[in-house]
């Protein structure tokens, strides 16, 4: 049975360009980011649309969009995923869109944002949505409300999402904002949950902080479900010997050292005497036996992670660190260092604080450096 008498069966999830985010802005618009241990960002503005039962969903990238949709296909299979990137645009999203509107009799269009979590259910605004065939949805975060969707009748859309989409520093901006304001459309508040992080440093400090708020997250949980991602055939094992103490683990995570004050994302290995203190440890990671990771972010491994990608007795990051990045000192000036993504760590390398790792780097080009100094990063050349 559908949820609301009119046709409003298609949501747009649209992103907004970072470049303050070092390894993390390989994704395209921020939507595979991974977010607390099991999600991606993009996983809450899909399940936003499934509580009033969207099925059909389109998503706007810059690139990638094989992967974006891959990964969508595989972990939401019971939803239909249409992915444009700019090229499309002009000539396949248009003609989509002229299509789908006479296929499904199309009379309005939800557009969220899935560059980072919102998540929000919209079956307590049934009433509005039969009432007002334009209306703005806004969350609270920190005593301040945000744009959390906007729901459009068709013909507004097509009147604007040109002028939009087809400009790549569009996304630049808040489009729901400008729409709101040209059309005058009234406003809603909803219960629900965002995390507007707009830097590396919020992103780490919403991770650290969550530690303590999980189960507040729990409680919006059971409240608003948020499904997607894989499903893990296993679940997670933490060994004899091993020490969890005020950490969040995700699933399929074998744990045989030690885990104190950080957030353990789904898929990592950590060996025998491995360290890891206030840092976040992103899918696919395998820590050696001995590594210690302090006030760090290691970022996704896609490759191989049967043998360490920290290599044993790797150290990482600083308990005090002297100096900010000189490559980037607007963006580590907080005393944690990033590892960019499928870097492998060498056995016995030293990394200081605020520092920076690049992603993709080979691994023969990592052995010759030794001893990397607080502040200082390795350039993928």
């Amino acid at each position: 049975m559908a949820f609301l008498k009119k046709s409003l069966d298609l949501g747009i999830i649209i992103g907004e360009n970072s470049y303050n985010f070092l390894s993390f802005d390989e994704y395209a618009e921020h939507f595979l980011l991974p977010f607390s241990p099991r999600f991606c960002n993009i996983d809450f503005a899909i399940s936003s649309l499934s509580s009033i039962e969207v099925k059909n969903v389109v998503v706007f990238v810059k690139r990638d969009k094989d992967i974006v949709l891959n990964y969508l296909v595989k972990g939401w299979p019971g939803v239909k995923f249409y992915v444009f990137d700019y090229l499309d645009i002009v000539e396949k999203f248009s003609s989509f869109l002229k299509d789908y509107s006479t296929e499904h009799s199309l009379e309005g269009i939800i557009i969220l944002k899935g560059n980072y979590p919102i998540w929000f259910d919209m079956r307590i605004l049934k009433e509005e949505l039969e009432q007002n065939p334009n209306l703005a949805i806004k969350t609270k975060y920190n005593a301040k409300s945000y744009y959390s969707g906007l729901v459009v009748e068709k013909n507004i859309f097509i009147k604007k999402y040109e002028s939009f989409f087809l400009d790549e520093t569009s996304l630049d901006v808040d489009i729901m904002e400008k729409i709101i304001k040209e059309f005058d459309i009234r406003s809603i508040d909803a219960r629900g949950y965002i995390m507007p992080f707009k830097s590396l440093k919020e992103y780490y400090n919403t991770h650290i902080d969550m530690i303590d708020d999980y189960l507040m997250l729990d409680l919006y949980n059971a409240y608003v479900p948020v499904n997607g991602g894989l499903s893990f055939s296993s679940s997670s094992t933490f060994a004899r010997g091993s020490h969890i103490i005020n950490s969040i683990v995700g699933e399929n995570v074998d744990i045989h050292g030690r885990v104190e004050n950080s957030i353990i994302f789904s898929n990592v290995r950590i060996d025998k005497h491995a360290v890891i203190k206030n840092s976040l440890v992103l899918p696919g990671s395998h820590i050696g036996h001995n590594a210690l990771i302090v006030n760090s972010i290691i970022d996704e491994f896609s490759g191989d992670s049967s043998v360490p990608t920290i290599e044993p007795h790797a150290i990482i990051g600083s308990e005090k660190t002297a100096k900010v990045n000189k490559d980037f000192p607007e963006i580590l000036d907080f005393g944690v260092t990033l590892i960019g993504k499928d870097a492998r760590i060498p056995s016995g390398m030293k990394i200081g604080g605020n520092c920076f790792v690049d992603s993709f780097i080979p691994y023969q080009s990592l052995k010759l450096v030794k001893v990397l100094k607080d502040g200082e990063t390795l350039f993928f050349k």
